[in-house]
């Protein structure tokens, strides 16, 4: 079995898997964090604490939409979702980190993380101090990595670049831990990244999480709220929700020295939200399109589904037909577009 099937595994208490970053010890862990919760709290809590438990997040791909309610009040759920689709299975199913996963990194490696990169990066990050080079590298290496092996925001890198990360990335963690100078691994290192902030957009704006590599699959960009990342081997793309700009004369970070952020306006942030919605939606709508025309040819019905009628479902499914929290369950479609075909047919007098 290859590596990176290994780390593609779907997640399985039965499945013993091998840890995807050391590639020695079982991955036992559960509910291990892909985003870091401080990332992800700072983006999704509901009441803007910013504090762990309180997010409610969606993860959009052009097939499904994923909601995570965290410690979401009871009373809250009414704003989100129909009370009748709140079955205590689903609640359940909510209550699960979409950003999180489980069987795919063993409890030590888990640990090495949280102690020697995700701590001291956020302790440093919350408290405005200057983050030391090599933290801030591996840290956001790690977090680069991380996305891309679970496929969790639905792009990743070349398995080259995946295998390239994990080895600089655990070695400095090995060292780290056995406290061994890690000068000639950092010199060594060949990636390098550009991070592009504003720390008042979170105050206005809602939080957004999206992850993209360029066509030949070695660099990537992860915007997440108020920071945006792109992380390269010698170079970072800047091709990417019209930032290009900004990250042209942002400072390359390469671990060598303190962490360096190039400062952009809140309307650059908003308009690269906006370039990741509309190409969000294009896919979203060929994707809906296809299904009810599935639909269609499942009630043995000649041809396509007229326009007309996928474009009064679409408007009533994600118009008012729908809760927000329900718009991307599947299963919730099916009584709104019954009714609607059933509708239609009898007005063009066609029995079903």
């Amino acid at each position: 079995m290859s590596k990176q099937t290994v780390c593609q595994k779907t997640s399985n208490p039965t499945n013993k898997n091998i840890c995807c970053l050391c590639q020695r010890n079982e991955a036992t862990k559960t509910n291990s964090h892909i985003v870091p919760s401080f990332l992800g709290a700072r983006v999704f809590s509901y009441d803007g604490s910013g504090k762990r438990g309180k997010e409610v997040a969606f993860t959009l791909t052009a097939s499904r939409q994923k909601v995570h309610t965290g410690d979401l009040p009871s009373t809250k759920f009414e704003e989100l979702f129909d009370e009748k689709s709140l079955t205590d299975e689903r609640i359940e199913e909510l209550r699960v980190d979409s950003l999180a996963k489980d069987y795919y990194l063993c409890p030590n490696c888990e640990k090495l993380l949280a102690d020697y990169l995700e701590s001291p990066y956020a302790s440093l990050f919350k408290n405005e101090k200057q983050i030391p080079g090599d933290i801030a590298l591996f840290f956001w290496m790690s977090v680069i990595w991380r996305i891309s092996i679970t496929r969790v925001l639905g792009d990743w890198l070349s398995t080259d670049v995946e295998d390239s990360m994990r080895t600089y990335l655990f070695s400095f963690l090995e060292q780290k831990q056995k406290g061994q100078d890690t000068s000639t691994l950092k010199e060594s290192t060949p990636f390098v990244y550009k991070v592009l902030f504003n720390s008042d957009y979170l105050k206005e704006n809602a939080g957004f999480v999206n992850f993209k590599t360029n066509e030949t699959h070695d660099c990537a960009a992860f915007l997440c709220g108020d920071i945006a990342v792109f992380m390269g081997q010698k170079d970072c793309v800047c091709d990417f929700w019209g930032l290009e700009e900004y990250v042209e004369n942002a400072p390359m970070n390469n671990g060598l020295l303190i962490e360096k952020r190039c400062i952009i306006p809140i309307d650059t942030f908003l308009n690269a939200k906006n370039a990741i919605i509309n190409e969000f939606k294009e896919k979203k709508m060929e994707f809906e399109r296809n299904l009810l025309n599935q639909v269609w040819k499942k009630l043995n019905l000649k041809g396509e589904m007229p326009i007309e009628l996928q474009n009064e479902i679409i408007y009533s499914i994600h118009g008012d037909g729908l809760k927000l929290g329900d718009r991307g369950e599947v299963m919730m479609w099916s009584p709104i577009i019954y009714e609607k075909i059933s509708n239609f047919l009898r007005r063009n007098i066609i029995i079903l």
